[in-house]
């Protein structure tokens, strides 16, 4: 048999050595350039998110929640968004301004109150959608949204917003407590009329009775459930029960004007502090204070609407007026006390008493109607994005999930739709439905001079000195007060 020379074998074992370490050079080389088209693949998909920011102002559960959605959507489309909530928002308009200033196209999305809108839209820092939206599809688009949303949107002729969420107020009581008051306020019927007989020389109107239903009360009818809780103690307590906020902010301006509405305010005749709704207003919440029916420490520690939760919650408060969102929080505490329930707000009444025995004036169940809408600035990095992220966010499923976990009062006419047809007793099902009967009952938009700026900061100074500090009752002491505010503040007559 032939036998290789070890010499040719050892060259033939070289030359399979040298083939393997080729083999093996050529997929190092291989690998390498992979590798490299890989990373500069990555390195212009990186490129391509482009990045925009969003301003909006939620608790903090509610901006996880919205992040979450936000970035899968830009990521679909290849945009990085960031959720910013860090400024206040009373920062906003200035910098809406810096990036007009600087040519900086950052921010795409602004969720503003419905008080700042028109201001932003007239200092020309909104972008009209008709020059992202074609007018059949804006049309086609805001005919899904509730006609009470769509009102604030459109400013001068033009749809400026995208509405996000509605805010009104409805009426908290602890049933077993009003229970109690309907059965038993007759004991004190003699010492109400007393009491009232001081304000009016009347007493209660002719033939009144307390409502068992409180869809059906009026400010009478909260005197005699004031009354009644400021007298007769519970675990041993001796406290006044009723409440509404008392903080110095923008909250405490939309229970007042609430209750301004509720004495048959509105746009038209609010023009002047003098009004009549305005003064019997301050009448009833004089009245209230001086005769200890409102906790005193709703403004003694400033209460806002999760001081007034907790309040309810330790039994000290049985009956106020609180938001859906609010109400949606009670449900995590209902192991605390017994039964709850809500209402549409009480109607506006005068203190005077006609001639017939009965309120010279009588007013509405109105609530003041605050909402928060999207807009699109001027400098939005891509506007049509902007608004297709407005519409993402304002979409049925994001509607209904926001309105089922955090309590918000949907702007979407099928998803409002869908909730009151539903079968469901639950208690969030509940807080939806009265909260469409308030709508359907009866709300007014805030006038902006009421609700922002220098107005809005009188009507919680004339509160603070006319009811809380000097407890003034009588109407032409309010009115002299008034007149000589005006003067001092030179705040105009009319507005």
């Amino acid at each position: 048999m032939f036998k290789k020379p070890k010499k040719l074998e050892r060259n033939v074992k070289i030359v399979q050595r040298g083939k393997r370490n080729c083999v093996y050079g050529t997929k190092v080389v291989w690998a390498t350039i992979l590798i490299v088209c890989f990373s500069v693949a990555l390195s212009c998909r990186v490129e391509r998110f482009r990045k925009m920011t969003v301003f909006v102002y939620v608790p903090e559960a509610q901006q996880v929640w919205l992040n979450q959605h936000v970035k899968k959507f830009g990521l679909k489309h290849n945009w990085k968004i960031e959720i910013s909530t860090s400024n206040k928002l009373e920062n906003l308009p200035e910098i809406l301004r810096l990036e007009t200033r600087t040519g900086e196209k950052n921010v795409g999305l602004v969720c503003v109150p419905s008080e700042m809108a028109k201001s932003l839209v007239k200092s020309g820092l909104i972008k009209p959608l008709i020059e992202v939206c074609n007018p059949e599809k804006l049309e086609t688009d805001f005919s899904e949204y509730l006609s009470v949303a769509r009102a604030e949107c459109k400013i001068d002729g033009k749809y400026y917003y995208l509405p996000d969420r509605l805010e009104v107020f409805l009426l908290f009581y602890v049933k077993s407590k009003v229970r109690e008051v309907v059965q038993h306020w007759s004991i004190y019927r003699t010492q109400i009329n007393t009491l009232l007989r001081n304000y009016n020389r009347f007493g209660l109107p002719r033939g009144y009775q307390l409502e068992a239903d409180p869809n059906q009360w009026d400010f009478f009818d909260l005197v005699v459930v004031g009354y009644y809780f400021s007298h007769t103690p519970y675990d041993g307590l001796l406290v006044p029960r009723l409440a509404h906020r008392g903080r110095y902010y923008a909250g405490t301006v939309h229970e007042l004007v609430t209750r301004i509405f509720a004495m048959g305010g509105n746009k038209s005749n609010l023009s002047s502090l003098l009004a009549d709704p305005v003064v019997d207003m301050l009448q009833w919440e004089s009245l209230f204070v001086k005769e200890q029916f409102y906790h005193p420490e709703m403004w003694d520690s400033g209460w806002a609407g999760n001081e007034i939760l907790w309040q309810i919650i330790r039994k000290h408060v049985f009956v106020a007026y609180l938001q859906p969102n609010e109400l949606f929080r009670i449900n995590e505490s209902r192991q605390y006390f017994d039964s709850i329930g809500i209402a549409v707000l009480p109607k506006g009444v005068s203190l005077e008493i006609g001639a017939d025995g009965q309120p010279q004036r009588i007013g509405t169940r109105k609530s003041a109607l605050h909402g928060w809408y999207w807009g699109i600035p001027v400098t939005s990095p891509d506007p049509k994005f902007s608004y297709k992220l407005a519409r993402f966010i304002t979409s049925f499923n994001l509607q209904m999930e926001a309105a089922f976990s955090f309590g918000s009062m949907t702007v979407r006419q099928d998803v409002l739709d869908k909730i009151v047809k539903s079968s469901d007793t639950s208690w969030n099902y509940q807080v939806f439905r009265m909260g469409q009967k308030q709508l359907k009952t009866g709300v007014e938009i805030i006038p902006d001079y009421l609700a922002h700026g220098s107005v809005g900061v009188s009507l919680l100074n004339l509160w603070r000195d006319i009811c809380v500090q000097n407890h003034l009752v009588d109407r032409r002491r309010i009115k002299a007060v008034l007149k000589t505010y005006m003067e001092k503040t030179k705040q105009p007559s009319t507005y």
